[in-house]
């Protein structure tokens, strides 16, 4: 056994989860808009190449490839036909992974180790409808570009990254995922999971105004890919704790992107940051359905084959 195939042994049992493999490979994640290499539904091309299944024959001219002349129809007929073949539509995806600081909270499992989980998933899944996938690991930069493809391995690549960035830096979506949706020239599917949350010094607000400039820079964005062709798709994902704000008493809060540490009284705020929290989830689901961007919230409690499955199903059904 190889070093790189233990490697990619234990990045599989670190991402992959049986169950959720299990319960999504029953399922297909479809393109809602056409776009270029793909159809809606998983149709076949309307295209003839040399990729797919047997189509019908058609007669030899010269230059044709030698090695699709079918033998056996020349044995019967004298004459040469080369097998033509119906192309099967592949989408080009690419997960973009938000690997902030704020991604790296919660015990056990943190957004980040959930976030990766659905993202392998879901590469799981593009990957064997032989769909070529990409992946993006972005803070205020884009930390690593991995580009689409759908060959025998790749997977392999695609788990290995995502198992090599902890969840440290500040987000800043303006700089980071602008650049890239100039940078993905062919339309495609695109997949943010991210917990949409920004520091409160990089909004440049604080309150109500903190609220809307968080949802307007995160919803600029997305409507740039969406402005660009693309299909998207995000995957909100939240701990608990950020939902509800389950807080008693006093408590020590230490920022995650930098911020310092604070002691709050949390029966006295709590009221007002669900306040906050209920506002900026409606701007968000609001904003992503009328630029039509797929949007699903997955709370890293909940169980991921369940939560995925009902995402892709409740999808499939809306298209």
């Amino acid at each position: 056994m190889t070093g790189g195939q233990t490697v990619a042994e234990r990045a599989y049992r670190r991402f992959l989860d049986p169950r959720v493999l299990a319960r999504v490979r029953r399922l297909d994640l479809v393109a809602k808009f056409a776009v270029e290499g793909f159809m809606a539904g998983l149709h076949r091309s309307p295209y003839h190449g040399f990729s797919a299944e047997f189509s019908e024959h058609r007669q030899y001219m010269p230059g044709d490839p030698l090695r699709f002349l079918d033998w056996k129809v020349y044995a019967k007929t004298d004459r040469l036909y080369l097998k033509r073949f119906e192309e099967e539509t592949n989408v080009q995806a690419y997960l973009l992974l938000d690997r902030s600081g704020t991604m790296g909270y919660g015990e056990g499992l943190t957004k980040w180790d959930y976030a990766r989980m659905a993202s392998a998933a879901l590469a799981y899944l593009l990957h064997s409808q032989r769909d070529a996938v990409g992946m993006a690991l972005f803070d205020h930069e884009i930390r690593r570009w991995v580009p689409a493809r759908s060959v025998s391995g790749h997977l392999d690549v695609l788990l290995r990254e995502m198992d090599r960035f902890p969840a440290a830096e500040p987000t800043d979506p303006s700089t980071a995922l602008h650049r890239l949706a100039e940078r993905i020239r062919r339309k495609g599917l695109i997949v943010l999971l991210s917990d949409l949350l920004l520091p409160a010094q990089s909004a440049g607000a604080a309150g109500d105004s903190l609220v809307e400039a968080m949802a307007d820079r995160w919803l600029s964005v997305l409507k740039h890919f969406r402005h660009q062709g693309h299909d998207v798709l995000v995957f909100h994902v939240l701990h608990p704790d950020e939902v509800d704000f389950g807080f008693g008493g006093p408590v020590e809060f230490q920022g995650l992107e930098g911020e310092p540490k604070l002691l709050v009284d949390t029966w006295s705020v709590g009221h007002i940051y669900r306040g906050h929290m209920v506002r900026y989830l409606e701007l968000v689901e609001r904003g992503c359905r009328e630029a039509h961007v797929d949007y699903h919230r997955l709370l890293t409690t909940s169980s991921l084959d369940l939560a995925l499955s009902s995402s892709l199903d409740k999808r499939r059904r809306l298209r």
